[in-house]
C-alpha cells in the first residue's frame, strides 16, 4: 500500500472516531475492508480534551483532569507556563468529577457510574482503569483506599446519599456505608481525617463522622442562604458555595458548626488556600481573601474561561474548561487553563492545554505523519514508535486534505478568499 493510499484510508477512519489522533496497526496481508479483525489501537497523542474538573495529587504534584472524551489525563505541572500532557485513560470513558490519593484516582461520571483508575506511574502511558461502579454519582473525594462519594438514588422524589467506597481491591470497587445527605443532585463533598463535610443544595452544609465506615452518621448541619455546591475545608474552617454566596464556617469543632461570615457572590465551586478562597461562578473566577473569617473580601474577579471545575497549589490556580467554540483563540480553546495567582488582585493567564484537532486529512511514510485539521492548522508527527507518536512540528492555518512521497508533503490549503483553494508543497 502506498504512503498516499494509507492516508486516504486513515483519514476515512479518523472521520468516524473522536476528534483525536489514533493510530492503527494495519493487516500487512490484506486490505482494510476485507480485514477489520486486524485493526488494532496501538498508540495516540494524549490530550485533556473538553476538561470538567482538576484535582492535583497531593504527593506527586502531578495535575488530574477529567474530561468528556478521555475520562481522565494526567499533567506535568512542574513548569507552570509549560505543563505536559503525560499520559490518558484507555481505554477512553466520559469523566465529569475527578480526586486523586497517591496511586489511585477516582472519576465519577453523572449517570455513566464511577471509574477507579491506576495512577501509580502517570508517566507511563496509557492510565489504566481498574474497576467500576453503576450508578448516578455527582461528587467524589478520596482519601486512601476509601473513597466518599455522592450518589444521585433515583424516586419520587429522588435523594443523594453519601457512600463510602472501599477501594481495597480497585478492581472491585465495593459500597461498605451510606447515609442520606439531601435532595440534591449537585452535591460536592470534602474530607479531614475522620470527618467528610457534603453540600447537598438546600439541606445546606453537611458534617458526617466516617470513622466507622460501614456506618457514617451525620453530626451536624449548618443551613445556607443559598443551595449548597461546593465544599473546600483548611485550617478547621468550611468555605461553601452557595450559590449566592461564600460563606465561612468554623468546624474546629466539628459537631458544632458554626457560620462566621458570607459575602454575595455566585459561585458553584471553590478552592481555599493559604487564607484566599478561589471561586468559579457568573463567568468568573473570583478571588476573596478570608484571612478575617467574619469579612471576607473580594480581591478580583476575572474570566473563567468557561471552567467547570479548578484547584489551587501554591501561586497557581488549574482551572478545568469545556468551552470550545472550534475556533482557534484563547477564547475558544477549552481544556486546562493555568493562571498565576502570586498577586490575587491582578492574576494573569500564563497557558492553556488544549490539543485539540479536527479530521481534515492524514498521511505517512511510516517515520512521519502529516496531518491536517482543517482551521486547527498542519501538524507534522513522529510515529517511529507507533506507541508512541510526537508531535514535532506545526503549521497554522486552513488545511484539508495532504498526500505524502519520500521527500514531500502536499497539503491542501484553503485560503478563505471566496472559497479559493491551493495545494502547498512542503519538504518533509
Amino acid at each position: 500500500m502506498s504512503p498516499e493510499m494509507v492516508g486516504r484510508s486513515m483519514s476515512s477512519i479518523l472521520r468516524h472516531i473522536l476528534p483525536c489522533l489514533l493510530w492503527v496497526a494495519l493487516g500487512a496481508s490484506r486490505g482494510l475492508a476485507s480485514a477489520p479483525a486486524s485493526l488494532d489501537l496501538v498508540g495516540y497523542v494524549p490530550d485533556v480534551g473538553q476538561a470538567k474538573d482538576v484535582a492535583i495529587d497531593a504527593h506527586s504534584g502531578v495535575a488530574y483532569v477529567a474530561s468528556a472524551q478521555f475520562g481522565l489525563a494526567a499533567i506535568d505541572r512542574r513548569n507552570p507556563s509549560h505543563p505536559v500532557v503525560l499520559s490518558t485513560a484507555s481505554p477512553a470513558f466520559y469523566g465529569e468529577r475527578v480526586a486523586v490519593d497517591g496511586s489511585l484516582a477516582v472519576v465519577v461520571s453523572g449517570s455513566f457510574g464511577l471509574t477507579v483508575v491506576d495512577a501509580s506511574n502517570p508517566t507511563v502511558p496509557p492510565l489504566k482503569p481498574l474497576g467500576f461502579l453503576f450508578g448516578i454519582f455527582r461528587g467524589v473525594a478520596v482519601s486512601g483506599r476509601t473513597a466518599y462519594v455522592i450518589q444521585t438514588i433515583t424516586g419520587n422524589p429522588a435523594h443523594s446519599d453519601l457512600v463510602v467506597v472501599d477501594l481495597g481491591d480497585p478492581t472491585a470497587p465495593n459500597v461498605i456505608g451510606r447515609v442520606t445527605i439531601g435532595a440534591s443532585d449537585h452535591a460536592g463533598v470534602h474530607v479531614v481525617g475522620s470527618i467528610a463535610y457534603v453540600t447537598a443544595g438546600r439541606s445546606g452544609l453537611t458534617v458526617v463522622d466516617v470513622s466507622s465506615p460501614r456506618a457514617p452518621k451525620i453530626i451536624a448541619t449548618a443551613d445556607m442562604p443559598g443551595e449548597a455546591v461546593s465544599v473546600d475545608v483548611v485550617n478547621g474552617y468550611a468555605y461553601v458555595a452557595a450559590s449566592t454566596a461564600i460563606v465561612v464556617v468554623d468546624v474546629r469543632t466539628p459537631s458544632r458548626p458554626v457560620i462566621t461570615g458570607s459575602i454575595a457572590a455566585t459561585v458553584t465551586d471553590v478552592a481555599a488556600a493559604n487564607n484566599t478562597v478561589y471561586a468559579l461562578g457568573g463567568y468568573q473566577f473570583q478571588i476573596f481573601d478570608v484571612s478575617g473569617p467574619s469579612s471576607p473580601r473580594l480581591l478580583s474577579a476575572t474570566s473563567t474561561y468557561g471552567a467547570l471545575g479548578l484547584d489551587v497549589l501554591g501561586n497557581h490556580a488549574y482551572l478545568a474548561s469545556t468551552e470550545v467554540s472550534g475556533v482557534p483563540g484563547v477564547w475558544g480553546k477549552g481544556g486546562l487553563y493555568v493562571i498565576d495567582v502570586t498577586n490575587p488582585r491582578k492574576p494573569y493567564l500564563i497557558t492553556n492545554v488544549f490539543n485539540g484537532f479536527d479530521n481534515g486529512g492524514v498521511a505517512t511514510d511510516g517515520r512521519l505523519a502529516i496531518t491536517a485539521g482543517n482551521s486547527w492548522g498542519l501538524r507534522v508527527l513522529d510515529v517511529s514508535n507507533p506507541s508512541a507518536p510526537v508531535i514535532v512540528g506545526q503549521l497554522a492555518g486552513t488545511f484539508g486534505a495532504v498526500a505524502m512521497t519520500r521527500s514531500r508533503a502536499y497539503v491542501l490549503e484553503n485560503l478563505g478568499l471566496c472559497g479559493s483553494e491551493q495545494r502547498r508543497t512542503a519538504d518533509r
